[in-house]
């Protein structure tokens, strides 16, 4: 049984995903409305072919796109880096620097950060005095 099936939540996916019983497909930039929340959608491959990210007030939900102090493997069929780096590199870290970003998990316990931190190796830092 799904976990769709015991709640009734809807399947949100990308319009690439091959996974089966998706209820809504979605693009890059494409709004979801959940209550009265409204998500923006990150098309985010290379962790994945049809990796998103999810995108609301201060926070972004980079699924194993961008980790903490990290990112999602890129190495698995399908995987491919050059659009991971590209997805975070031109999608992510143009947000904020105090966005809070939230992975999918994390190995070291950490439970979120925020793109300054995380753009800070590529970027330097970005803060302003």
């Amino acid at each position: 049984m799904d976990l769709r099936d015991l709640t009734g939540a809807r399947i949100v996916m990308h319009r690439r995903a091959p996974a089966p019983h998706v209820d809504v497909h979605v693009d890059d930039n494409q709004w979801l409305k959940l209550g009265a929340v409204e998500l923006q959608v990150f098309y985010t491959p290379g962790h994945t072919p049809d990796g998103i990210s999810l995108h609301v007030g201060d926070r972004v939900f980079t699924g194993d796109t961008l980790l903490i102090h990290g990112t999602g493997r890129a190495d698995f069929a399908g995987g491919d880096p050059g659009a991971q780096y590209d997805a975070i590199t031109q999608k992510l870290f143009a947000l904020p620097d105090d966005t809070l970003v939230f992975p999918a998990h994390d190995y070291r316990g950490h439970l979120h950060s925020t793109i300054g931190d995380e753009s800070a190796p590529i970027h330097g830092s970005r803060a302003t005095p």
